[in-house]
């Protein structure tokens, strides 16, 4: 009995580990500007200033700025990420499954509201716990697969990477994790935008896992001579603690 709960808290850890790891590597190619949210009366989000200044124009035009209506949830996740609690952070990542769902009701293969929903998505999940973070997985799998179908280049390979990173990090034995798929995307993923910094240091956490030493060090090591910084992206500090883990950095 203890075996099976040892166990049974194992997977559901890698399950939190997944969804903390996963939902965060969508880095939008955009740069941080100075943000004054709140929210509103019913929760509805209001934004006062711009919240990122576009660089891609996939949301609101080619140099831009998007607003969280126009931006299919791509906004509300970021917010979300940096709120202090966990109902502000429940309440952002909610208001950005529905500007999403909302853009897929109008265009069902958009790519941002593919993306963002299954981002918002996990990242409400987790919120609840970690057994609600297990059972959208498959949801998320499927929006990602749509993705990957429909604009595979889409945010500098966002589907393949996405799904190279659910694969690698979901457990195998109760849900949709496999080595061999993580493997297939990550090829995807590298083969389609090779330098892109979240694909550089999540790749070279899975080829270090994967047991290609030497390709992870020399992927960890590229992103570290240009490491993105917390103002750009919440995760930015998880990303250079598994890079510097791999190349043997003390801290």
């Amino acid at each position: 009995m203890i075996a099976k709960r040892v166990t049974a808290e194992r997977l559901l850890g890698g399950t939190t580990l997944v969804m903390t790891s996963l939902v965060g590597l969508w880095l939008p190619s955009v740069a941080y500007a100075k943000t004054a949210v709140h929210a509103g009366g019913g929760g509805a989000i209001e934004v006062h200033q711009s919240l990122w200044s576009m660089s891609t124009g996939a949301a609101g035009g080619a140099g831009g700025t998007g607003t969280a209506a126009a931006s299919a949830g791509r906004n509300e996740y970021m917010v979300g990420k940096r709120a202090k609690t966990s109902a502000e952070r429940r309440r952002y990542f909610a208001a950005g499954m529905a500007a999403a769902r909302a853009r897929l009701a109008q265009k069902p293969d958009d790519p941002e509201g593919l993306l963002w929903l299954a981002a918002n998505l996990g990242s409400e999940a987790l919120e609840r716990g970690k057994l609600s973070a297990l059972n959208v997985l498959s949801e998320m799998e499927k929006l990602l697969l749509r993705l990957e179908q429909v604009a595979p280049e889409y945010d500098h390979a966002a589907a393949a990477r996405t799904l190279a990173r659910v694969y690698h990090k979901a457990p195998a034995f109760i849900s949709i994790g496999s080595m061999k798929k993580a493997r297939a995307y990550w090829e995807k993923a590298l083969a389609r935008a090779p330098e892109f910094p979240a694909n550089l240091v999540l790749g070279a956490d899975f080829y270090n896992d994967d047991g290609q030493k030497e390709r992870a060090v020399q992927m960890a090591r590229k992103y570290l001579a240009k490491p993105l910084h917390e103002a750009e992206h919440p995760d930015a500090a998880e990303w250079r603690e598994i890079a510097e883990t791999i190349v043997g950095v003390k801290r």
